[in-house]
């Protein structure tokens, strides 16, 4: 069981120090101080909506019971020249007298504040360790809107950015400031937690064609169609992302030919290709489903998605395992996905060539789409 020291508020330049009176003040009986795991092994930068509160503080609660971390969650206040900050020591029993302790800073920042942020981050963080950035929500409402402004100041300072494209409205644009934080620098690692969610569907598609024995992908396709059915009748970002990796895998770019329901595209080889789009009538008993079928000289094969309340299933046809069916937990892809995402030691999110020019791929994607 966890316990948590209460969190006490301080003024900005006294976070140290209150961080020190509440270590004094924390029960003697807890732990042994020489058995307390006291390094921070990252920096851990969070800026969430305010309506994500509760899940944030979910996703802290597992972070600070695994790896003993120094954690800024910033939220944006409506009131343009509030700064209000507090400090908390979390403190998780892990075996016998040994714990894991963490510090937590909680900065609640008007608007007007903001410019100020990057140097309160810069005279706190813990030195000799990663800087990690883990934004929740929709970089392009109002709400998050400041948060470019924080980060292109501290680009050169971040070691990894972890954002879920799922929650984003203007997804090309935010992935193409992202990736713009490392300027030159080959060590950003950008990571989406909407392309881990969707791992299984990426394997599914492998197992097909290895399935299927098609001697040469690369040239046996020569269509895709996307379908997809949401709620808002906008192309959802796993499916975006899903056929971006698939056309990546082949070999195959857009160009700005589109007409209504397809888009024409070209090979590796300069070949032309095609990739057709149709909506779905929205059916509310998911919340979306998308599905991509490959088109051959002997048929089609297809993978599709369906998103339930709770969790992920895939299902394919027109290959031999067609009754396949396959669900992921969405419990899964939250507050322990996160957590892996931030700390472990995984590639970047995906090939370079799926991030690489998302914007312009979902503009060609969403002219085909317009009136279809």
């Amino acid at each position: 069981m966890a316990e948590t020291l209460d969190t006490i508020a301080v003024e900005p330049g006294a976070i140290e120090s209150g961080l020190k009176k509440l270590k004094a003040k924390g029960p003697s009986s807890l732990v042994a101080p020489e058995r307390t795991i006291k390094a921070a092994v990252a920096n851990l930068i969070v800026l969430g909506e305010p309506d994500r509160a509760q899940e944030i503080s979910a996703i802290l609660l597992r972070v600070t019971k695994t790896f003993p971390t120094k954690i800024f969650y910033l939220s944006i206040s409506n009131d343009e020249d509030v700064l209000l900050t507090e400090v908390g020591i979390p403190i998780h029993p892990i075996s016998g007298d040994e714990v894991i302790q963490s510090e937590l800073i909680r900065l609640s920042v008007g608007k007007a504040r903001v410019k100020g942020i990057p140097s309160f981050l810069f005279g706190n963080l813990q030195s000799d360790v990663p800087v990690i950035a883990l934004m929740l929500g929709d970089f392009c409402a109002d709400s998050l809107g400041v948060s470019e402004e924080i980060f292109s100041a501290m680009g050169e300072y971040i070691d990894r950015v972890v954002f879920d494209s799922t929650t984003i409205g203007c997804l090309g644009e935010a992935v193409a400031s992202l990736r713009s934080l490392g300027g030159s620098r080959e060590t950003l690692s950008i990571y989406d937690l909407s392309w881990y969610k969707m791992e299984r569907f990426r394997n599914i598609v492998v197992e097909v064609f290895d399935s299927e024995r098609v001697l040469d992908p690369l040239t046996a396709i020569y269509e895709l169609k996307l379908s997809y059915s949401n709620k808002d009748e906008m192309l959802s970002a796993e499916a975006a992302l899903a056929i971006k990796w698939i056309m990546s895998c082949l070999d195959w770019k857009t160009t700005d030919r589109t007409a209504p329901g397809r888009v024409t595209c070209v090979r590796g080889d300069g070949s032309p290709a095609t990739l057709r789009i149709s909506r779905q009538e929205f059916r509310d008993t998911v919340e979306q489903d998308f599905s991509v079928a490959f088109v051959t000289a002997d048929g089609e094969r297809t993978v599709k998605a369906i998103k339930m309340k709770s969790h992920w299933e895939f299902q394919v046809k027109g290959v031999s395992f067609e009754s396949f069916r396959a669900t992921i937990k969405e419990e899964k892809l939250r507050e322990e996905m996160v957590v892996e995402t931030l700390f472990s030691a995984r590639p970047d999110s995906g090939p370079k060539e799926v991030l690489s020019g998302l914007e312009n791929f979902l503009q060609n994607l969403s002219r085909a789409s317009v009136g279809n």
